[in-house]
């Protein structure tokens, strides 16, 4: 019997080594695997997001989409910066939009307005399909404000 008590507690001892042993090369390997951490968000930023689409329809029918490479947005404000910017109009028959690019804008989410400060460029209706009947009509300008509510 007293030699039982020992070779007890001699495969309990191995058994929980095997499994320590076992933890520590598993917890290595999800380390060589996992995906490398993102880069910190600096101090006084809340969020950043590369790559934003967003659409709104009301009824069936698409009143505008804005695209964006990167939006950020400041801690304790209501004003999101979004940069490459994309802005396009559909028209009632959803046949054609108006295009707005600009290179940066503000967006106020209490007032529901987006602002564009520096260079705009507007081309006029763009046909969803296919190429236009005629040539298409180009604006450039600059402080332009859309207002999102509205469309």
């Amino acid at each position: 019997m007293r030699g039982t008590r020992w070779l007890l507690i001699l495969s309990i001892v191995v058994i929980l080594a095997g499994i320590g042993v076992t933890y520590q090369t598993q917890q290595k390997i999800l380390a060589t695997h996992a995906p490398p951490k993102p880069a910190a968000l600096p101090v006084k930023m809340d969020s950043l997001r590369n790559g934003f689409e967003y659409t709104r329809t009301e009824a069936g029918q698409q009143k505008y989409r804005v695209l964006a490479t990167t939006v950020s947005q400041e801690k304790d404000s209501s004003h999101v910066k979004l940069e490459d910017v994309e802005l396009r109009l559909f028209n009632k028959t959803q046949d054609a939009y108006d295009l707005v690019k600009s290179a940066t804008a503000d967006f106020d989410q209490n007032a529901s307005r987006m602002y564009s400060d520096g260079a705009v460029a507007m081309t006029l209706h763009v046909p969803i399909e296919g190429q236009p009947a005629r040539p298409l009509v180009q604006i450039r300008s600059s402080g332009v404000t859309f207002d999102t509510k509205a469309g």
